[in-house]
């Protein structure tokens, strides 16, 4: 899934959250009006009804638009869209949480990119936080229950907390590869970038084979990122350690909206779906690694037993376990969340 080179935007600077809010014309009107003729609400009355979803929505795309630093012009003209699923709203309608994506055009090895979000309404308008931001761990934290349980808060205020590392920072991800321990799978392509634009992280692997069913890398809380298609193809995981993973391309994937999953749970099978956008051929899962919203690169990861590295371009590398050195298009087991035996020089 090679991205290409010149459509990747620009992403926007994560420092300081983004405050996307659309203001009710007519809500703000009546209650400067209200102030003009002394007939401002008395102390205690009930607050203003939050604003309506459709402008939720607006405010999520708009949110969206400004943290990959697109329009929706420039999206258009790429063939892409943006997607805004409304998961949960709580708090009598003044919280609202789910997913927004950005899809890939169709094109071979191009890929989406998708956030978690949660909203507030404030004064009549929408206060929007992406994942990511210093802003989402706060507005995790602030959540009614009836918006995330204790388990989305407990893992999602970790998202963006571990910074991305070299090959040693990975000496252990704590992760399986996707699919039953003690499988053997083909691993059918080599470290590559997930994500619109070729300057990305090589933060993904390509695999297929086995009994063809994907599954969880670790235990954590689970989305299917997909508003289209019935929440179709892409499902991510974040997980307790920081870290979150990506897969793509399934089909018949469980859609757990924030379901804990444990490692090893079944999401779906390989496939060549591509809900979110891009191109597929041949069924597989594409794995992909990320550290709060951003992807990271595999190479010097151990994942399931193995430690993968980068080969002279896209989608070839090599992994090592101990003696045994195996490149793109080899059978390799899963040996589970376990250290890959030292390697020479690795």
């Amino acid at each position: 899934m090679t991205p290409s080179p010149s459509s990747r935007p620009r992403r926007a600077p994560r420092d300081g959250a983004r405050r996307f809010r659309l203001r009710a014309g007519v809500a703000a009107l009546a209650a400067t009006l209200s102030v003009l003729v002394g007939t401002a609400a008395p102390a205690g009355a009930e607050p203003a009804e939050a604003p309506p979803a459709g402008t939720l929505r607006t405010a999520v795309a708009e949110a969206t638009l400004g943290r990959a630093d697109a329009t929706t012009a420039r999206l258009a003209a790429a063939s892409r869209e943006s997607q805004v699923a409304v998961e949960r709203r709580a708090g009598d309608g003044r919280w609202a949480f789910g997913s927004t994506v950005l899809t890939a055009p169709p094109d071979e090895h191009a890929s989406p990119e998708g956030w978690l979000y949660v909203a507030r309404a404030d004064g009549g308008a929408w206060d929007v936080a992406l994942e990511g931001s210093a802003e989402f761990r706060t507005l995790v934290e602030r959540a009614p229950g009836t918006l995330l349980s204790a388990k989305e808060r407990s893992v999602l205020g970790k998202v963006g907390t571990r910074e991305p590392q070299g090959a040693a920072g990975f000496a252990n991800t704590g992760l399986t590869l996707p699919w039953a321990v003690g499988q053997t799978w083909t691993w059918t392509g080599g470290p590559h970038p997930f994500g619109v634009g070729a300057g990305g992280a090589w933060s993904s692997l390509d695999f297929s084979g086995g009994d063809g069913i994907a599954r969880a890398a670790r235990g954590g809380v689970a989305y299917a990122m997909c508003a289209s298609g019935g929440y179709r193809g892409w499902i991510r995981i974040y997980h307790d350690n920081g870290l979150s993973t990506d897969y793509y391309h399934l089909v018949n994937n469980i859609t757990p909206q924030g379901a804990s999953v444990g490692a090893g749970t079944a999401l779906g099978h390989i496939g060549n779906d591509v809900s979110c956008g891009g191109a597929s051929s041949g069924p597989h899962v594409h794995f992909s690694l990320l550290s709060g919203d951003s992807y990271i690169n595999v190479h010097g990861a151990v994942i399931g037993g193995w430690q993968f590295a980068n080969g002279g371009a896209p989608y070839q590398g090599t992994a090592y376990n101990g003696s045994v050195t195996v490149g793109v298009g080899a059978n390799i087991p899963n040996y589970g969340p376990s250290l890959a035996k030292q390697h020479e020089g690795h």
